[in-house]
């Protein structure tokens, strides 16, 4: 055993922006270990319904069988939207790598509302009438298989720059990777080699 396995690279999101391509492109890096677990979501101690996981030593658990690997990785999209992750993960470790996947609003959050259609998290389907609630959303309009209601904020779900500043205002900019969904599928060959070697 070559010591504590701990995570080091993060994919943060955002939802529907290709994380799980990249989750499972990353994961055949011999360089490179991922749990079978993704979406652990231990950083967003302010959405607390959408932890799965509390207790620290449970989470790093996930990562045991990646010690000797450089990289060992994790994928949660909600810690791009919490308030808290960046900041957690900072203290957590101040050397850890950012890897931010986004796409036009136009594209992302139809998609994003369809996929809370699908697992039955949201009600109202037709999606400029959901947009037109995001952030004063009738409790009798919230399923009650949404695990929180925030899920349901579109409005907020979409503001990428917030959600943006918050990763480079707690990390060297060198240590976060902003990656155009639409460029990416373009090309991915090029948006791989494009000035990232050190990630």
């Amino acid at each position: 055993r070559l010591g504590k396995a701990r995570p080091n690279l993060f994919i943060v999101g955002a939802a529907k922006c290709g994380t799980t391509a990249w989750h499972r492109y990353l994961s055949t890096h011999p360089d490179i270990f991922f749990p079978e677990l993704k979406e652990p979501n231990y950083f967003a101690f302010d959405l607390p319904k959408m932890r799965n996981f509390t207790s620290l030593d449970e989470y790093e658990k996930l990562f045991s069988r990646g010690s000797a690997a450089a990289y060992r990785g994790e994928a949660s999209g909600i810690h791009l939207y919490s308030a808290d992750a960046a900041r957690a993960i900072r203290e957590y470790d101040p050397n850890a790598k950012i890897l931010i996947f986004l796409r036009g609003q136009e594209y992302f959050l139809p998609s994003y509302h369809h996929q809370l259609l699908y697992r039955f998290a949201e009600s109202i389907e037709d999606f400029e009438a959901a947009w037109r609630l995001s952030g004063k959303r009738p409790a009798d309009t919230i399923p009650k298989t949404c695990r929180d209601p925030a899920l349901l904020d579109y409005r907020a779900r979409g503001d990428f720059r917030t959600q943006v500043e918050r990763y480079l205002d707690a990390f060297p900019s060198d240590q976060v990777l902003v990656v155009d969904f639409d460029e990416w599928t373009a090309d991915p060959r090029a948006e791989r080699r494009s000035g990232r070697d050190g990630h």
